[in-house]
């Protein structure tokens, strides 16, 4: 009997968590796609583009809100000079983007701002000529 009694609620209480889960994740995306660009700030050596963005709920009212809830407003993209996107700190969820101070390059070290201190992405095709190590 309570075996039965657990396969019973199982069942629609794991399909509303995972299509919740599906709503958030559709949500997020979306808001992602239609995220505006707050800031930039150009490497050092000017091959490479650093940008801050914000994603956008509103479309989803409510729903929106409560889904902006479950992650961060902001994220950050570097671009090389042709547009082409190297690295994105979009889906990483261990760190928690905020917008408090401003985007940094130290040499080829892109650095963003966490909740919890500076990120940062390496790129070393975004380093000046002369901070490249010499090859042998």
């Amino acid at each position: 009997m309570l075996k039965a009694l657990v396969r019973w609620l199982f069942l629609p209480v794991g399909s509303l968590i995972l299509l919740l889960f599906l709503a958030w994740f559709g949500m997020r995306q979306y808001a992602s796609d239609q995220a505006h660009v707050t800031d930039s700030i150009a490497s050092g050596s000017g091959k490479c583009l650093l940008k801050t963005y914000r994603r956008d709920y509103s479309a989803f009212g409510v729903a929106g809100r409560m889904a902006s809830a479950f992650g961060s407003r902001y994220f950050y993209r570097v671009y090389n000079n042709a547009g082409d996107q190297l690295a994105t700190s979009e889906w990483n969820f261990s760190e928690d983007e905020v917008n408090t101070f401003a985007t940094e390059w130290l040499g080829q070290m892109a650095m963003y701002p966490t909740r919890h201190g500076w990120a940062s992405f390496e790129m070393r095709e975004c380093a000046a000529a002369s901070a490249q190590p010499l090859k042998d």
